[in-house]
């Protein structure tokens, strides 16, 4: 009787209402896990940020190596530019196969555009837009499952309190056939905050 059980592996159309996409032992458990550098072999380096929206929330970089997220890096500074320059000493020092930030709203168009005259290879990710999978309202949707799963299937978190809070209040329904997490203002008004730390790590799931 598990919705997500149901939609995954049952292929059945789960009952209606809100979901949890994770459970506190879920994140706990992921919370627990490390890895060391030789078991996480040849993965590659994927960076996520999330740029702050307004002056209560805070820029976020998730790094993640395979099955391994390491400590998040957060920062509350209002100007783009300034946010731009940490965001690429963030690619300076791990070299990543790829770092995905949040282009929505146009809320990180200035720290997009400045890391790309500065020759930073970045790739925006629309929150909105279409997902891969027609499974999946969604890119942000899509984005939240595919951790969901990693976290699931053995991905080793940071112990961040803050993260697990969020990762924890994040909800999804069934909008016609399709899953379709919560809209954020849903979650920061459950939180008193954004869930940066959230989005972060999940942007690193946002391509293969």
């Amino acid at each position: 009787d598990n919705p997500w059980v149901m939609a995954t592996i049952l292929g059945l159309f789960p009952p209606g209402g809100f979901n949890a996409l994770l459970g506190l032992d879920d994140v706990e458990a992921a919370m627990a896990r490390s890895y060391k550098a030789d078991q996480l072999g040849d993965a590659p380096v994927i960076l996520g940020g999330d740029v702050a929206r307004q002056g209560d929330d805070s820029s976020a970089i998730c790094r993640r190596v395979g099955r391994q997220a390491f400590p998040l890096v957060t920062m509350r500074i209002p100007d783009t530019m300034l946010v731009a320059a940490r965001f690429g000493q963030e690619q300076r020092d791990y070299r990543p196969d790829a770092f995905f930030i949040d282009g929505t709203g146009g809320y990180g168009a200035g720290v997009i555009d400045k890391m790309r005259s500065t020759n930073h290879d970045v790739i925006e990710v629309q929150f909105a837009g279409k997902a891969l999978s027609h499974r999946y309202f969604n890119k942000r949707s899509e984005m939240y499952f595919e951790m969901a799963e990693w976290v699931k299937s053995g991905g080793a978190l940071p112990d961040d309190k803050e993260l697990k809070e969020e990762l924890c209040a994040m909800t999804y329904i069934f909008q016609g056939d399709k899953f379709r997490i919560v809209e954020k203002q849903l979650i920061k008004d459950k939180l008193g905050r954004s869930p940066d730390r959230a989005d972060a790590l999940a942007l690193t799931f946002a391509y293969p």
